[in-house]
């Protein structure tokens, strides 16, 4: 199949494409595929004797990259899971990734890590970041879990708005649950819990502050 037919291919599906948009849209593709089609009436039209085949040809491979990396980038929206942020608790070595699946047990299982009740004391000192991540879940829990849930005696969670822009920080409210009391824990801060956005498919990081003793744990959630 010559690159001319493989243009003419994807004009094509360029047209069925452009019959799911509607508006200003639309009518951008529309343009863009009048353009194409004019530039490959104008090769056509110019003398063989002057371009030769292979000339037309990677004119018309230039041609349908463009139609590739311009026009379908406009049809679809495209989010990148990299972090962005260069420096900080987003992209530190120091900050602590929570990984355990028992984190994500809701239904007050009794789940012992290791033999024993997770505390995650050590976190809570306002200086330690962290994230939830692989089979912990990608974010805290943002709703109350019954005693001897997420591997410990009372679980952490919070059902605040997460920061929305890139690099944006919160300080939120906080919660711990134990025996029925979904707001057991006494916390010291008024805001305890401090997030930043990472990316923008949703990578946080976390800041606990005004909490010590055992045994309590942070519970995840996708």
């Amino acid at each position: 199949m010559n690159t001319f037919t493989n243009l003419v291919t994807v004009l094509v599906l360029l047209g069925a494409v452009n019959l799911s948009m509607q508006g200003a849209l639309r009518d951008r593709r529309e343009a863009g595929v009048a353009k194409i089609m004019k530039a490959i009436s104008g090769l056509h039209s110019s003398s063989t004797s002057l371009r030769s085949k292979r000339e037309i040809d990677q004119d018309l491979a230039g041609i349908l990259r463009r139609v590739v990396s311009e026009l379908f980038s406009e049809c679809f929206d495209v989010q990148t899971t990299e972090d962005p942020l260069p420096e900080g608790p987003c992209s530190s070595p120091n900050t602590v990734n929570l990984t355990g699946s028992w984190r994500l047990d809701n239904e007050g299982s009794d789940i012992q890590p290791d033999g024993e009740y997770n505390c995650d004391a050590y976190l809570f000192d306002n200086t330690q970041w962290f994230r939830i991540t692989g089979d912990g879940g990608n974010r805290i829990r943002d709703s109350c879990s019954p005693a001897y849930s997420c591997g410990s005696h009372g679980g952490i969670w919070t059902d605040a708005d997460m920061p929305t822009d890139v690099g944006e920080t919160l300080q939120v409210e906080l919660y711990g649950s134990w025996s029925g009391d979904c707001s057991w824990y006494p916390f010291e801060a008024a805001y305890p819990l401090t997030v930043q956005r990472c990316t923008s498919a949703g990578d946080f990081v976390y800041k606990i502050d005004g909490l010590t003793g055992c045994y309590h744990s942070v519970c995840g959630m996708f």
